[in-house]
């Protein structure tokens, strides 16, 4: 069991290394293509330009860096989402809409109804358990602590 368990851990962990690194090897790989064309072609006459080349495939490479890294931020921060009860829950417990990922608003005719803050989604989720019981907002995230 334990040796079933550790080998899909680690099937997970190889899968998030690639979805993460992949845009780190696209950009690198693609500012040194760009760096490498510009040498050959040479489009400009001009003693300085290697060094001039270079420092722009620096800054494009920095650039490229930041976005990866802002990406990733963004990502830990507002993309992991776990689905229970028929709503996502974000880390800090709060309710999200299935259909956009935007805050859900609390129904003031019924607690076991929250609805989208998003008034281009504005759909409507019901908290229930597996069995079709109904339920209300702490009730869920007790049953999610307990679990």
């Amino acid at each position: 069991m334990s040796n079933q368990i550790a080998q899909e851990a680690k099937k997970t962990v190889v899968q998030r290394v690639i979805e993460s690194l992949w845009p780190w090897a696209l950009a690198l790989a693609g500012g040194y293509a760009s760096y490498v064309v510009a040498l050959w072609a040479e489009v400009v006459q001009h003693p300085n330009y290697k060094l001039y080349s270079l420092i722009v495939l620096a800054g494009l490479t920095a650039i490229s860096i930041l976005a990866v890294v802002i990406a990733v931020r963004v990502h830990c921060k507002y993309g992991r989402f776990r689905e229970a009860y028929g709503v996502y829950w974000d880390s800090a417990l709060n309710m999200r809409c299935l259909g956009c990922k935007k805050p859900l608003k609390f129904s003031s005719y019924d607690a076991s109804v929250p609805h989208c803050s998003d008034r281009k989604c504005d759909s409507k989720h019901t908290l229930r358990t597996n069995d079709g019981n109904k339920l209300t907002r702490q009730q869920a995230i007790e049953l999610m602590k307990a679990s």
